[in-house]
């Protein structure tokens, strides 16, 4: 997978996630939340025993992106719980 929305790299056994979006506070909107999804669980199936995970700029992250209507973005709203259990899985699965 292919990253728009964060940045990552691993350096023998400790991977580093960033959130790219400093403009927006690095805002988490569904690709984020299935990047940094994908990048932990890719940690955890490899050798990585640390990850850093931190946001570009000044502020880690500023809460959900909520600048679009959801509804018409088709997003579904009801799945947000979801994406957060998975990201708490992928970090604790390390």
């Amino acid at each position: 997978m292919s990253y728009e929305t964060i940045l990552h790299k691993t350096d023998e056994k400790i991977a580093t996630i960033n959130s790219d979006h400093p403009q927006k506070l690095n805002w988490l909107r569904r690709a984020m939340t299935e990047e940094l999804e994908d990048a932990l669980k890719r940690a955890a199936d490899g050798e990585v025993r640390v990850v850093i995970q931190q946001g570009a700029g000044r502020y880690y992250c500023a809460g959900f992106d909520c600048s679009q209507d959801l509804d018409h973005a088709g997003i579904d709203t009801s799945s947000s719980e979801l994406h957060q259990i998975n990201h708490f899985r992928a970090v604790t699965s390390i």
